[in-house]
């Protein structure tokens, strides 16, 4: 079981800061070790904790990729749909 301790927190947070490709690794990965391990609300605080801390061109680019992401699922869900209903 994940546990984010402060200095884990603190050592994380100060990586975000930074920014580049790194930080942006850092937090989908976090937050998708979150996710499999099923702490929803832990993901949750990550998120409001984390985001803030990432420079604004990789929030930026965390937002395009994650738009990108759900997209692109939205389009594979709705293809499945129209081919049950069809």
């Amino acid at each position: 079981m994940m546990k984010l301790t402060e200095e884990l927190l603190r050592t994380d947070l100060a990586m975000l800061n930074h920014g580049g490709p790194e930080a942006i690794s850092l937090f989908l990965e976090m937050s998708r070790k979150l996710h499999e391990e099923g702490h929803a609300q832990e993901l949750r605080d990550w998120i409001v904790v984390a985001t803030p801390q990432l420079p604004e061109k990789e929030r930026g680019e965390l937002i395009a990729l994650l738009m990108h992401g759900y997209l692109y699922l939205t389009d594979q869900t709705t293809e499945v749909d129209d081919r049950i209903l069809n």
